[in-house]
């Protein structure tokens, strides 16, 4: 098999796994009774920033969790860097998204937010994949295990404590 068609077939497979994770971490909250420790990691209502956590933990899987071969051969250094990378342009994507069609084209329902998480986890996915051969300085490395672990910590912190802003309301129909 070729380069091109190996990073293709492991870039289509990391989104597959991805979007598997996505769709069972969506639901699993509500049929686990709202078991309280599990609310940082898991959409608790139907809000954008609860659904950043969506693109968030199975990017974390995909690139983190060495499921396999392919990723253990990876530095676990570069996969930090990759995984932050991937994160925050899936996050960006889904926000900007969501109001975007929400606003700009008044589009919403279930289909438009599967094929926007599809789509910002491809997207994520795709970016964070294209930069795994490169060389980063330790202190990027740093820099993105610290945004890595703000990130599930303001993911724990807005799932109790709501601030009273759109992004973290339930959209109301």
């Amino acid at each position: 098999m070729t380069s091109k068609a190996s990073r293709f077939k492991h870039f289509l497979l990391s989104v597959t796994v991805a979007y598997i994770c996505a769709s069972i971490l969506h639901f699993t909250y509500d049929l686990l009774g709202r078991f309280f420790p599990l609310a940082g990691l898991m959409p608790v209502s139907e809000s954008i920033w609860e659904h950043l956590k969506l693109v968030f933990y199975p990017t974390c899987i995909v690139f983190l969790y060495p499921w396999n071969k392919w990723i253990k051969k990876i530095s676990i250094k570069n996969r930090v860097i990759m995984t932050a990378l991937a994160v925050i342009i899936g996050k960006l994507f889904v926000a900007t998204g969501y109001y975007g069609l929400k606003y700009g084209f008044t589009i919403e329902g279930i289909v438009s937010d599967c094929l926007l998480l599809l789509a910002s986890l491809m997207l994520g996915l795709y970016h964070g994949l294209s930069i795994k051969k490169f060389f980063f300085p330790i202190w990027i490395f740093r820099l993105c295990l610290l945004y890595l672990a703000t990130d599930v910590l303001l993911f724990y912190v807005f799932s109790f404590w709501i601030p009273d802003l759109p992004i973290f309301q339930p959209p109301v129909f």
